[in-house]
């Protein structure tokens, strides 16, 4: 969520001074007035805005949870799933829960 956040941060820095120099491109053209040099910057800059890719990352991370779910595995939150998956290798005791920092691997299922 930190690089989504950060790439959202920046595009949205972007945007203001491309808008200007779309703006003052439109109105360099000749017989276009301020009315249709507006429309036609705001049209551009509507289409630069990401705004599927929260909703697009959340359904991701929705199905996800669903998937593991079929495993029987309990999800707490949600942006877990991005942690979840950097991992080699999970150890956990008999009751499925990490007590302590210090486990010894007794038995191996493949």
């Amino acid at each position: 969520m930190a690089a989504l956040n950060k790439i959202i941060k920046t595009v949205s820095i972007v945007i203001i001074p491309v808008g200007a120099l779309l703006f003052f491109n439109q109105l360099g053209l000749e017989e276009n007035t301020i009315k249709n040099a507006v429309v036609n910057t705001v049209a551009a800059l509507i289409g630069m805005i990401p705004e599927g890719l929260v909703l697009l990352t959340s359904t991701v991370l929705a199905v996800s949870v669903i998937r593991l779910s079929k495993n029987k595995v309990l999800v707490q939150e949600l942006y877990c799933i991005e942690t979840l998956a950097r991992v080699d290798t999970l150890c956990l005791d008999k009751t499925g829960t990490i007590t302590e920092g210090k486990m010894e691997v007794t038995r191996l299922h493949c």
